[in-house]
C-alpha cells in the first residue's frame, strides 16, 4: 500500500538464485578459458588434454543450461539433491582443470576456495563439511597418484586453507541464514499488518486523505471518495487543493494551515457543498514525516456529522419545550391559587341566607366545573327496565315501602323464566297501595295485624 511509504529497499543478502547465477557464469568462464588456453597452445599441449578440455567445455555447457532452465526459467527453488549435484560437478571440473594445469604447482588451485565458500552459503554445515572433505580427498589423490608428488608443507597448507575457509564460511553463512530467516519473518508480519491496515482503511466509514507539501493527492480511502464526491484514480499524483476549496472551503483551510504552519486542527466543522446535497463534516488534521528533515505530509481524518447535528438540534428543541412546559405549569399553579380563593368566597356568598339571585346564580356557575368533573369520573350504572301495561302499579312503588325488606327493580324471575311480581313487605297485602295520608296507611296496617292475631 503506497500510503505507508514506498517499496522496501532491496536486501543486501544474496538469494540462492543470485548465487547460482554467479556459479553458472564462473563455471562457464573457467571451462572456456581452459579450452582456449589448450587450443592456443596446441603444439605444447598433449592431445589427451585437448580432448579433456573439449569434453569439459561441452559438459559444462550442458549442465549449466539445464541448471539455469530449472532454477530461473521454471522458477523452481534449488533443493538438497540439486545443490549436491552442482557441487559434485564443480569439484570434478576444478580438479580436472588443476590436474591439467600442473597439479600441486598449478595456479588454479585457489578455485577450490570459492567453490567451498559458495557451498557453505547454499548448504547446511554438515553438507559443507562433506564437500570440503571430498575436495581434500580428491586434491590429495591428484597430488599423490596423478602427479606422484610427495607430501609437502605447501600441500598441507593448501589443505588447511580449504578447511579454514569451509569453517569460517559455514559459520558466517549460518549466521546470515538465521538473520535472513528472521528478516523474512519480519517481512511477512509487515506484509500482514499492511494488508490488515489496508483492509481496515477501506472499510471504515471515516474518510482519510493524505496530501504532500505541494497539495498533490497521495492517498484516499473509499469513504473519503463517497463523502467528498471525487475519484482517487482521477486525482492521484495531482494537486487536489483547488477541488477541496471548491467543495469544502473550511476543509481546504484546515489542510492548508496544517501544511504551512504545522497547526493541527482538532474537530473542526466544515460544510461540504455537493450538487446533490449539503452537509457538515468534522475534520481533524495531522502531519506525517516520512524522512528526517523532509517535507511533511498532511493527513486529514473526517466524517459526516449531519446526523449528529440533527440530533443535537432535536435535543435543544426538546429542552426548550420542557422549559416552556415547566413555565406553563408554574403559571397555572400561580393562577389557580387565587381562583380557588375566589370560588370559595363565591360559594360562601351563595350559601348565605341573605344571598340575592345574582349571588346564587354566580355560585351555581362556579359549581358547574366541579359537577362536570364528577360526571366525567363517575361510573355509569344500569337503569331498571320499564314495566309493561299489565304490570301491577304497586311494583313501581314497592321501593318506597318500609325498610324491612327491599326487592330488586323489575322483580325477581320465576322458575319458568317469567318475571315475578314484587313481594310486599310483611304486614302489607299484595297489591295494596299507600294511602294519600300518613295516618290512613298506619290504620290499615294496624287492622291487618289485628286480623292476623285473631
Amino acid at each position: 500500500m503506497k500510503w505507508f511509504g514506498g517499496d522496501a529497499s532491496v536486501s543486501a543478502i544474496p538469494t540462492p538464485q543470485t548465487l547460482l547465477r554467479s556459479v553458472y557464469l564462473g563455471r562457464v568462464c573457467v571451462a572456456a578459458a581452459v579450452y582456449l588456453a589448450a587450443v592456443f597452445k596446441f603444439a605444447v599441449v598433449a592431445p589427451l588434454d585437448l580432448v579433456v578440455t573439449s569434453f569439459l567445455l561441452v559438459a559444462t555447457g550442458v549442465v549449466t543450461i539445464a541448471s539455469y532452465w530449472h532454477t530461473h526459467v521454471r522458477g523452481r527453488l534449488p533443493g538438497r539433491t540439486f545443490l549436491y549435484t552442482q557441487a559434485l560437478f564443480d569439484v570434478a571440473l576444478v580438479t580436472a582443470v588443476v590436474h591439467i594445469t600442473g597439479g600441486p604447482q598449478s595456479d588454479l588451485t585457489l578455485l577450490y576456495v570459492p567453490l567451498i565458500a559458495v557451498t557453505a552459503v547454499l548448504m547446511p554445515p554438515t553438507s559443507t563439511a562433506l564437500i570440503t572433505a571430498l575436495v581434500a580427498v580428491v586434491y590429495v589423490a591428484d597430488v599423490f597418484f596423478g602427479h606422484h608428488t610427495a607430501m609437502s608443507a605447501a600441500v598441507g597448507l593448501q589443505l588447511s586453507v580449504f578447511v579454514g575457509v569451509a569453517a569460517v564460511t559455514a559459520y558466517f553463512a549460518s549466521r546470515v541464514s538465521v538473520m535472513g530467516a528472521e528478516r523474512e519473518a519480519l517481512a511477512g508480519e509487515l506484509r500482514q499488518v499492511r494488508l490488515q491496515a489496508d483492509d481496515v482503511l477501506r472499510n471504515i466509514p471515516t474518510g482519510i486523505v493524505t496530501v504532500d507539501q505541494e497539495g498533490r493527492l497521495l492517498y484516499c480511502n473509499p469513504a473519503a471518495e463517497q463523502i467528498l464526491g471525487f475519484k482517487e484514480r482521477q486525482w492521484r499524483g495531482r494537486s487536489i487543493m483547488p477541488e477541496f476549496a471548491r467543495i469544502a472551503p473550511e476543509f481546504w483551510a484546515a489542510i492548508t494551515a496544517t501544511a504551512r504552519r504545522g497547526v493541527r486542527a482538532m474537530r473542526v466543522e466544515a460544510t461540504v457543498r455537493r450538487p446533490d446535497r449539503t452537509f457538515t463534516i468534522g475534520v481533524t488534521t495531522t502531519t506525517l514525516e516520512v524522512e528526517p528533515g523532509g517535507a511533511p505530509r498532511v493527513t486529514a481524518i473526517f466524517t459526516d456529522i449531519s446526523d449528529s447535528k440533527r440530533l443535537e438540534e432535536l435535543h435543544l428543541r426538546a429542552e426548550r419545550l420542557e422549559a416552556v412546559a415547566e413555565l406553563s405549569s408554574s403559571l397555572a399553579h400561580e393562577i389557580k391559587n387565587p381562583l380557588a380563593s375566589i370560588r370559595s368566597s363565591v360559594e360562601q356568598l351563595g350559601r348565605a341566607k341573605r344571598a340575592n339571585a345574582e349571588e346564587k346564580f354566580l355560585a351555581a356557575l362556579v359549581g358547574v366545573p366541579r359537577l362536570l368533573a364528577r360526571a366525567r369520573h363517575r361510573k355509569p350504572t344500569a337503569r331498571p327496565a320499564r314495566g309493561g301495561r299489565g304490570r301491577d302499579p304497586a311494583g313501581a312503588r314497592a321501593p318506597r315501602l318500609s325498610r324491612g325488606r327491599r326487592h330488586r327493580p323489575g322483580g325477581r324471575r320465576g322458575a319458568d323464566g317469567g318475571r315475578r311480581r314484587p313481594v310486599a313487605p310483611r304486614g302489607v297485602e299484595p297489591g295494596a297501595q299507600r294511602g294519600a295520608g300518613r295516618g290512613r296507611g298506619r290504620s290499615r296496617l294496624r287492622a291487618h295485624r289485628s286480623a292476623g292475631r285473631a
